[in-house]
């Protein structure tokens, strides 16, 4: 595409650029070659989705990390039905590493999606997606969380049965 005279930005016929479907699909190299070829690391995509959105939902983080580099901005929400940022899609499919590289690239926690939570909130239900709620039902917490017999709710205490420090009841 670049060898034949267009630029890093031109739209496929899907109307995405090559830097948002490289991202999404984890090509680091193709990442890095329209990055150092002056693509713009915040183009977005008919619904305003960026390439950092999703290469943070998948967890590629060295593709986060190049991105955010580059002057990615993790803190654009799309114009989807969500309005998930990078953080809430990488917090929200349990990207650890991923996540941590968005905090340290000033990804803003306190920013809240079309429903109100935060990416902290979205995780610790275990949102997915909005039509496949993950095994942390609110209800369940509710229950469990705020009974006396929870491991929960006792301070110092870490579910599974060991103290604050990791060691035995």
């Amino acid at each position: 595409m670049l060898a034949v005279g267009n630029g890093p930005d031109a739209p496929v016929a899907t109307g995405w650029t090559p830097l948002v479907i490289a991202a999404a699909e984890g090509h680091e190299g193709v990442v890095a070659a329209l990055l150092e070829a002056a693509a713009d690391s915040n183009v977005k995509n008919q619904l305003g989705r960026t390439a950092l959105m999703f290469a943070s939902s998948k967890g590629f983080t060295t593709i986060v990390k190049n991105l955010l580099a580059r002057g990615a901005d993790p803190n654009v929400a799309p114009t989807d039905e969500h309005g998930w940022t990078a953080l809430m899609g990488a917090a929200r499919t349990g990207r650890v590493e991923t996540v941590q590289a968005l905090l340290r690239g000033a990804a803003d926690v306190t920013l809240k999606d079309e429903n109100g939570n935060t990416a902290l909130l979205g995780r610790s239900l275990g949102q997915v997606s909005p039509d496949k709620p993950g095994p942390w039902d609110p209800s369940r917490i509710a229950k469990t969380a705020y009974s006396p017999r929870s491991e929960v709710a006792r301070p110092g205490r870490h579910p599974g049965g060991r103290g604050a420090s990791g060691g035995a009841p």
